[in-house]
């Protein structure tokens, strides 16, 4: 499900599972401007959600059921675990605290 206002760049670069959301104004880049144009797949598994704001770089492959927190950046070439949760800028996991 998309929230009708997220940036998909690129979409015959970017393959998006099933059951997934995407928070509103996000940006699903699947280019990037270094030195040269960069172009890779960006990969989206089965129930992810996506936090609105945040930015998925090229060559990201995103797991099942991975949670992406709100305004999170997903720097290139990164691999978001499975069941897992990320936010932050870059995204890293985020670790429950065991109490």
């Amino acid at each position: 499900m998309l929230a009708g206002s997220e940036i998909i760049h690129d979409p015959y670069l970017i393959e998006i599972g099933e059951q997934m959301m995407v928070g509103g104004w996000s940006h699903l880049l699947s280019h990037i401007g270094e030195r040269k144009l960069v172009m890779k797949k960006v990969t989206i598994g089965n129930n992810c959600l996506i936090g609105g704001f945040s930015v998925i770089m090229p060559g990201v492959v995103i797991e099942d059921n991975v949670t992406l927190g709100l305004h999170s950046v997903v720097i290139k070439d990164t691999r978001l675990e499975q069941g897992k949760f990320y936010a932050g800028t870059p995204a890293k996991e985020v670790i429950k605290d065991k109490k």
